[in-house]
C-alpha cells in the first residue's frame, strides 16, 4: 500500500501521457468512444502538471475525474449528433434501405404471395393488404419478414 501511495504522490506528466496512450490504444481496439474521453482528460492533466506551478496529486486526480465526467457527458452528445447526419443513415440496416424501393412483380400474385424483382435479384413477396397484382405491376416495399418482402401496390 505504501508503494501505491508513493507512486500516486509522485505523478509526473509522462505518467498521465502514458495513461492517455494506453487508453487510446484500448479505444482503437474497442471503437466505442467511451475510452476516448478519459484519454483526452489524462492528456489534459499531463499538460496541467507540466506547467511550472506545483500541483498536488489530489488536484491532479480531481482534475482528471472532473474532466473525464464533463468530456464523457458532452463528447457523447457530440458524437451522437454526428452519427445522425450522414449520407447513409441505414448503411448496415438492409431492411431500412429497402423500404420505399419500387419493385416489379415477376408473375401474378396468388393468395397475396408472389415474386418481385429488385435490381437484378428476385425476392419472395407478400402483399400487406388484399389486392390483385398482375405480372409487371409496380409495387413499393413496406417492410420485410424474414427473407420475404412486404409490398403494396404503388407507382
Amino acid at each position: 500500500m505504501d508503494a501505491l501511495i508513493g507512486f500516486v504522490t509522485e505523478l509526473q506528466p509522462w505518467h498521465w501521457w502514458s495513461l492517455a496512450g494506453v487508453l487510446l490504444v484500448l479505444e482503437l481496439l474497442t471503437g466505442t468512444t467511451y475510452l476516448l474521453w478519459p484519454a483526452v482528460a489524462s492528456g489534459l492533466v499531463g499538460l496541467a502538471v507540466f506547467s511550472p506551478l506545483p500541483m498536488p496529486w489530489e488536484a491532479q486526480l480531481l482534475i482528471f475525474a472532473v474532466a473525464t465526467a464533463v468530456l464523457t457527458l458532452f463528447g457523447d452528445k457530440i458524437m451522437r449528433a454526428r452519427r445522425l447526419f450522414t449520407d447513409k443513415p441505414h448503411l448496415n440496416e438492409r431492411v431500412q434501405q429497402l423500404i420505399g424501393e419500387h419493385v416489379v412483380a415477376v408473375a401474378d400474385f396468388s393468395a397475396g404471395r408472389g415474386r418481385v424483382k429488385l435490381g437484378d435479384t428476385e425476392w419472395a413477396a407478400k402483399l400487406d393488404s388484399p389486392a390483385i397484382v398482375a405480372a409487371g405491376a409496380v409495387l413499393v416495399v413496406t417492410g420485410m419478414e424474414g427473407v420475404t418482402l412486404t409490398v403494396k401496390p404503388g407507382a
